[in-house]
């Protein structure tokens, strides 16, 4: 297997799949954010710069994901806009009434819905079909096109966001050149992923719940600022990451989980009351990283 980072042939496998994925099959895969698709899938790291990736980086999900309707996602509305409340609180200080944001993968609009009040501007890039019109039913100015597409005709960035998109993405170096190409002295990069050195995912192994098809690419803080660092981009905060999330929703996935267990979530996911119920999720394997361009002094 090559690494997709620096194309050398120096890679071992980490975790072998849960169940084969055929790759003539996948438009089958759930490409959702709320998916209750836990394969596995295999997972190589390698052995030069330590990225760790899936089976499936080699084949291109953008198609599938510009047919994605999440009604799930719709319905946890109210529960996603208090994570993206505890989200903005940590990234509040670099948005400004002059500020302009570009926010990457902006989904549903539950984040930039908080942000466009903010700032002098704000757009986002969204490729579900779907998730876009109904930003745009909510006045958001979102654009239904392709990363790549709308980096290369974009002129300077002030601060782009990434909410837990750049492990999906097909070719998450060649996005972060793009966008570095068009930072300046101000400019502020904001993402979240998992971290594949935290106590949680290193406990839990193969059995990590990140670990599904969805996601093509598994970070470590020092993978992350090595491929930053060839960029010509530098790190300079790190911040824990937060979920919420109903009950009813964590029953769901502990069920897509665990099957074996059905027998017991079917019966709590009965109760209309979970419904209502929010719970916070901190297992410390969250990351708001927080990045900045260098330049010459």
């Amino acid at each position: 297997m090559i690494c997709p980072y620096d194309q050398k042939n120096n890679c071992k496998i980490l975790f072998n799949s849960s169940k084969k994925i055929n790759p003539n099959q996948l438009g089958q895969i759930d490409l959702k954010c709320t998916n209750m698709q836990h394969a596995r899938p295999a997972l190589y790291k390698c052995q030069d710069c330590d990225l760790i990736f899936s089976e499936l980086y080699q084949f291109s999900f953008e198609n599938i994901y510009s047919d994605v309707v999440d009604q799930t996602y719709i319905d946890q509305i109210e529960f996603k806009k208090k994570y993206f409340l505890g989200v903005l609180k940590k990234i509040k200080n670099y948005l400004h009434s002059d500020t302009e944001v570009l926010e990457i993968g902006s989904y549903y609009g539950i984040l930039g819905d908080l942000i466009k009040p903010l700032v002098k501007k704000y757009e986002g890039v969204e490729i579900s079909s779907h998730a876009a019109e109904y930003s745009k039913k909510k006045k958001l100015n979102v654009y239904n096109e392709k990363i790549e597409d709308y980096l290369k005709k974009k002129g300077e960035l002030d601060v782009v966001i990434m909410s837990h998109v750049i492990e999906h993405l097909d070719d998450p170096f060649n996005t972060i050149k793009l966008i570095e190409k068009k930072m300046t002295h101000r400019s502020i990069l904001i993402f979240s992923t998992y971290n594949m050195d935290s106590f949680i995912a290193k406990i839990l192994g193969k059995n990590y719940h990140w670990i599904m098809p969805m996601h093509k690419y598994y970070f470590t803080r020092a993978v992350l600022t090595n491929i930053l660092k060839k960029n010509n981009l530098e790190i300079f905060k790190i911040k824990n990451d937060v979920q919420f999330i109903s009950l009813k929703y964590f029953f769901l996935k502990l069920n897509a989980i665990m099957p074996k267990l059905s027998f017991i979530f079917s019966n709590l996911l009965k109760i209309n009351l979970f419904k209502k119920i929010s719970i916070k999720i901190s297992l410390g394997d969250l990351d708001i990283y927080f990045i900045k361009k260098k330049f010459n002094s």
